[in-house]
């Protein structure tokens, strides 16, 4: 029964189209496909001119968003979950095997335990704004890096996060 009004709805949606395709006629319809090819085109080359000026425009709020959600993530303490969940944060961060395979000896036990706590806390942030987990995982990586320097509004609004 589910099949036959299924079939019924498809059918009568190819009907409509085709009966409203011969009314509007062929040139109208070609147009119609043709404005709809130019104009994605052209989104697209105007979304690759101004997406700095865009991005610039963004941060701000975008700021604003991350630094409630980490407020919120400080009031109200890490989440459990999200200490358990991530392990080997430390290496991850500052430690474990460089490219070239050499083990990377930590230097300050300290620091370390700080950079974890800022990872946990900008990871916790990030889930809470609706992020995914792998986009919360590199962008909070990236952020409690030393070397990187990089904001997390500024990653968020990059392409680096795009899986």
């Amino acid at each position: 029964m589910m099949i036959l009004a299924l079939d019924l709805a498809v059918i009568s949606i190819v009907l409509f189209c085709g009966w409203r395709g011969y009314k509007n006629g062929l040139v109208r319809g070609a147009f119609g496909v043709v404005t709809l090819i130019v104009s994605l085109f052209l989104a697209s080359v105007a979304a690759t001119a101004y997406s700095k000026e865009f991005t610039e425009i963004l941060s701000p709020f975008v700021g604003g968003i991350v630094d409630s959600a980490l407020v919120e993530v400080f009031e109200e303490g890490i989440p459990d979950g999200i200490s358990e969940r991530i392990t080997g944060v430390t290496d991850r961060v500052t430690g474990g095997v460089s490219e070239s395979g050499e083990e990377i000896v930590e230097s300050d036990s300290d620091a370390d335990e700080e950079r974890s706590e800022n990872y946990n806390a900008a990871y916790a942030a990030l889930r809470r704004i609706g992020l995914p987990e792998s986009s919360s995982d590199r962008v909070a990586t990236l952020t409690t890096d030393s070397s990187s320097g990089v904001s997390i509004p500024t990653l968020l609004l990059s392409d680096m996060i795009t899986e």
